[in-house]
């Protein structure tokens, strides 16, 4: 088990190593990759194809910009995913293993379901249900805890054939989260998950919103998930800049 420096030290290592992404030095990212920019690395919301292929790597920032931030979540890091979409899935572990490097006092990391449809906000409410049964538990363990869920919820929704059935997906969400769950409980949870979505204009899965400001997702690096953790971290330095973290 690494002592508490070491965790401080990884901190400081993963930040770092992203921050000469961060502005115009992202742009490099684009040509390191030896790939074009193709649009192929994300899926669009409700299954649909993400949109369009976009300009060059010449012209194409590495993240989107808010004209007017989100004061609210200055201090979170954003994933929002859905269940059904393979690119999420592919990327799920990165994610989750770079979000447990985050200085947890600074910046805080926050799974979002894309509800966008009837599946999608039954898919959300269970994960709700399934973030409450660990929250008691320390955030590093619960962090863990939820991430693993997550992992067996993608292999449900993407591999077995009982989610074609809205009866029997029902069903078999109850058995994943463990206990029977209750809409009514998640009800405001949801409803923020999609107001997220929504006023983040997020069209592609994964997206990751940093500090309100930032949204960025694995299409701009083509799916390469060293690149695009690489582009997180980057990120996350500029906003942990400007709240004024330096290292501690």
């Amino acid at each position: 088990m690494p002592s508490n420096a070491d965790t401080i030290f990884q901190r400081r290592k993963l930040l770092a190593a992203g921050a000469a992404l961060a502005g115009a030095a992202s742009s490099a990212a684009l040509a390191q990759s030896g790939l074009p920019f193709s649009g192929s690395a994300a899926q669009g919301l409700g299954g649909l194809p993400a949109a369009g292929k976009g300009p060059s790597t010449a012209d194409i920032k590495p993240y989107e910009e808010l004209a007017n931030p989100v004061a609210e979540d200055a201090r979170k890091v954003l994933t929002i995913f859905s269940f059904s979409c393979p690119y999420c899935r592919q990327h799920h572990n990165g994610i989750a293993g770079w979000a447990m490097g985050l200085p947890e006092k600074w910046l805080e990391h926050v799974w979002v379901p894309a509800v966008v449809d009837k599946d999608s906000m039954i898919a959300a409410t269970a994960f709700f249900a399934a973030k409450q049964r660990v929250a008691n538990s320390p955030p590093r363990v619960a962090a863990r805890s939820l991430a693993e869920w997550m992992s067996r919820a993608y292999d449900l929704v993407q591999e077995s054939k009982e989610m074609a059935d809205p009866k029997r997906a029902v069903n078999a969400w109850t058995d994943l989260v463990g206990e029977s769950i209750n809409p009514a409980l998640h009800k405001n949870s949801v409803m923020v998950a999609a107001t997220r979505v929504a006023r983040y204009k997020i069209t592609n899965t994964p997206s990751m919103v940093m500090g309100g400001r930032y949204v960025i997702n694995p299409e701009i690096v083509n799916g390469r998930q060293d690149m695009f953790l690489q582009l997180a971290s980057g990120t996350a330095s500029m906003v942990l800049s400007g709240l004024g973290y330096r290292g501690k």
